[in-house]
């Protein structure tokens, strides 16, 4: 029955969708009754406007931008086997204290673990959050992103109503068509920007936002990434942060890969003379162990800031010392395993587990994970 709510759930077949950000006078004031039915025809018209010319290709699912319904069902039936019985045991003891990360989390617990109150609090922090509109350009977007990400997994929430999704919807879009006009952009503010304008298109049902995204992954992986893997314009600068911008490109881009493909276009198959997504990814891997081999930068000359991932119950002192980049922005990682070869992301995810970005896709141990296999003893068992 578990299984068969959280399918309902995530196609939206409970209660309407979610959320307003606006205060609970509007729940009050009959002249908000206006505001409403204008919200409601602000939405209608984007989705009418964003359906012109729609293939059969875009059929977003309303569930959490980067996974479906089969995540979850996954994440249930291997709950006692590793990695997901340590992400559902982090999940269920742990709480981040960042606002935004916050929202992410207790809506992660509605979904998955389909506990109301924490999807209540979700909706309360979220009615509650203050956008600061102060902040850099990146931030900014990453921040919808995750905002567009919890939105998508409290969606149903049977305390919530039609009008308050409709509300946060319109004013969602709104943010995107002025972000739209933003100019002069570094690269990788273009790529982010790209992902949220993606999601826009799966939150909205908009295909038109949807399409200039994934037109924007394809030309970004036609014609900035070397087949070698690095992103020319963004690691040539010699300024001490070329790794930082080669990693989160490269997150956005496999958001973008994993939130359309299941939208129904497959990022994941695209090739352009031999380039993929999964090319940046696979040219970052090295560098996560031996980030001193790092040709376009140096390493920081202050070691303190690196982290050091050990192995406690070993008797060695063998110990991986991580970059701080690599440290923060490590959600795409479970995600591209999926789709390259699982030895070669065997080490890595062996030191990062449980991986928790909340400006990479969340959870991801918890969200995409793959069960581990078993190994043979003697006799051919399985041990």
């Amino acid at each position: 029955m578990m299984m068969v709510s959280s399918l309902l759930r995530c196609l939206g077949l409970f209660a309407s969708p979610i959320f307003t950000s606006w205060t609970n006078y509007h729940d009050h004031n009959p002249f908000c009754n206006t505001h409403r039915i204008v919200s409601s025809i602000r939405l209608l018209a984007i989705r009418l406007s964003g359906s012109q010319g729609q293939s059969s290709m875009f059929s977003p699912i309303h569930c959490g931008l980067f996974f479906t319904p089969d995540h979850i069902e996954q994440a249930h039936t291997h709950a006692d086997e590793e990695p997901f019985r340590t992400a559902w045991a982090y999940l269920r003891e742990e709480s981040p204290t960042e606002p935004v990360a916050l929202i992410q989390w207790n809506a992660l617990r509605y979904r998955f673990d389909e506990d109301a109150n924490a999807g209540a609090r979700a909706i309360d922090f979220l009615r509650q959050y203050e956008f600061d509109f102060s902040q850099d350009l990146l931030t900014t977007t990453k921040t919808w992103v995750t905002l567009a990400q919890s939105f998508e997994m409290i969606r149903g929430h049977k305390a919530l109503t039609g009008e308050r999704a409709d509300d946060w919807m319109a004013t969602f879009a709104d943010v995107i068509a002025t972000l739209n006009n933003e100019h002069d952009l570094a690269l990788y503010e273009q790529l982010w920007l790209a992902l949220l304008r993606l999601i826009a298109g799966i939150v909205l049902e908009q295909q038109t936002h949807f399409d200039a995204g994934v037109a924007y992954a394809k030309q970004f992986v036609a014609h900035e990434i070397r087949p070698q893997g690095h992103i020319p314009r963004l690691v040539e600068a010699s300024d001490g942060r070329g790794l930082y911008r080669q990693l989160i490109a490269t997150q956005a881009l496999v958001l973008i890969a994993e939130a359309a493909t299941h939208a129904g276009h497959d990022l994941w198959s695209f090739h352009h003379r031999g380039v993929s997504v999964m090319t940046p990814v696979v040219y970052l891997l090295y560098y996560y162990f031996y980030p001193d081999q790092w040709k376009w930068d140096p390493l920081p000359e202050n070691t303190d800031e690196s982290v050091t991932d050990e192995d406690e119950s070993s008797e060695t002192d063998d110990a991986t010392v991580v970059h701080p980049d690599f440290a923060t922005i490590k959600g795409f990682w479970e995600i591209a395993h999926r789709y390259g070869r699982p030895k070669d992301f065997k080490l890595l995810l062996e030191n990062a587990r449980p991986i928790y970005d909340a400006y990479g896709g969340g959870l991801t141990t918890l969200t995409h994970g793959l069960p581990l296999k078993k190994r043979r003893g003697l006799f051919g068992r399985y041990v």
